[in-house]
């Protein structure tokens, strides 16, 4: 089975009912439980941390999508590597000269 994805109100929908289990008097009833409930507030924090990820992640595509230019300057972002001429073509590159 493949790994399921989870969206931004997946992953939101998740940690509000997992905050929702700490506020739960049992969760503090035994050293057991104790830990059980650091867990919970640990994997709801992380969930909801990347819900915020995800969210800030969208927000900054959506904007960069909507420029007329590349939020990268070609400029700054690419390189031209020169090379030497040759004065031959391999056979098993004949019939892409030929197509030129």
């Amino acid at each position: 089975m493949k790994g399921q994805q989870m969206s931004q109100s997946d992953l939101a929908s998740h940690s509000q009912a997992l905050y929702s289990l700490l506020m739960k008097p049992v969760v503090k009833s035994t050293p057991a439980w104790n830990e059980a409930f650091i867990n919970i507030q640990m994997l709801a924090n992380c969930m909801d941390s990347y819900k915020t990820y995800l969210h800030e992640q969208l927000e900054t595509q959506t904007e960069n999508q909507k420029q007329l230019h590349p939020c990268k300057p070609v400029s700054e972002n690419a390189t031209v590597e020169h090379r030497k001429k040759v004065d031959f073509i391999a056979q098993r590159y004949s019939r892409i000269e030929r197509c030129r």
